[in-house]
């Protein structure tokens, strides 16, 4: 149930990737990616406070030599009722399976830090197959 608070004004922070919100701290799992290829998913930050909600930072931790984060600064401020988008691009150098936890820095009061973590832990089986068996040559 949701109350709306007259006599006191908050931002509220909430993620949404596709359309299921993720979680404080639960995660997202990144689509299969060959190595030397890249993958972007998008993610939402939606304030449904009722004042303005601005994003600090958005940072990782982790495998990060792996993935980036796309994110326009001048689009840190979020009014009640609105939402802004970043990506993370994932471009796996190895197939060794990548994990890193975003942390999306606000003035939420009561979740100034929101972390959810992103992992990868296999990918299309062509690369498996490629990167693991014997190269096969052909005779006439």
């Amino acid at each position: 149930m949701f109350f709306i608070d007259f006599e006191h004004s908050y931002p509220d922070i909430s993620l949404i990737m596709g359309l299921n919100e993720i979680s404080q701290g639960y995660g997202y799992k990144f689509p299969d990616t060959s190595v030397n290829y890249k993958t972007s998913s998008e993610f939402i930050i939606k304030n449904d406070g009722n004042a303005e909600l601005i994003i600090k930072s958005i940072s990782m931790r982790g495998h990060t030599d792996h993935f980036s984060i796309k994110f326009n600064k001048k689009d840190s401020r979020i009014n009640p009722g609105k939402y802004i988008m970043f990506s993370v691009i994932f471009a796996p150098k190895t197939m060794r399976t990548k994990k890193i936890t975003v942390s999306i820095l606000s003035n939420d009061k009561d979740e100034k830090e929101y972390m959810f973590n992103i992992s990868l832990g296999r990918y299309p089986l062509s690369q498996h197959l490629k990167m693991c068996l014997p190269q096969v040559k052909m005779r006439k």
